[in-house]
């Protein structure tokens, strides 16, 4: 009879890595991990902003005008400028277009809670502001889609036949 090595002194062998889900691979990976954070705080300062801009046109005793105008903005901004990001993201570091495009959303945000503190707040400052808010999103979302293959193994890909795509190089012949 054959004995195995987990019965001669009592060592167990190496532990076997815990199968990771495919969708969770790219967490495995730390600067990942940073740009998913950075994508869920964006995503949830959007949505705090989309919530509290409606308190703010009702305290300003505006109506659902200037909230449709406040809305289109930033529409406007973020489809005026998404093909200019993605250029961009291309041609730039995407991590400082992502810290930028960040930065200018707090700065607009922070001047809508500072003005909103004094009651000086008006729709066209929350216009402006939407449009600023569009446009950041513009750029940072080409810039944040363009920088997740290269911080992303390529055995931790979504669907592996897109990895050689992604990394910029072409497909095996039949595969796309």
């Amino acid at each position: 009879m054959a004995t195995s090595t987990s019965d001669i002194g009592g060592t167990d062998p190496a532990p076997r890595r815990a199968r990771v889900p495919r969708p969770l691979r790219p967490f495995r990976t730390g600067q990942y991990r940073l740009l998913a954070t950075a994508l869920g705080l964006s995503l949830g300062g959007s949505g705090m902003w989309a919530v509290t801009v409606v308190w703010q046109v009702v305290a300003i005793g505006a109506g659902p005008s200037e909230l449709s105008l406040i809305a289109t903005a930033s529409g406007v901004g973020l489809v005026a400028t998404a093909l200019l990001g993605g250029v961009v993201a291309d041609h730039a570091s995407r991590r400082r277009i992502i810290l930028l495009a960040q930065s200018a959303k707090a700065v607009a945000a922070g001047s809508v809670a500072v003005t909103a503190t004094m009651d000086l707040l008006t729709p066209g400052q929350l216009i402006v502001v939407a449009a600023v808010l569009g446009i950041a999103d513009g750029f940072f979302y080409p810039a944040y889609s363009a920088l997740v293959p290269s911080v992303v193994p390529e055995d931790s890909c979504a669907n592996p036949r897109h990895a050689p795509i992604q990394r910029g190089r072409a497909a095996p012949s039949g595969r796309r």
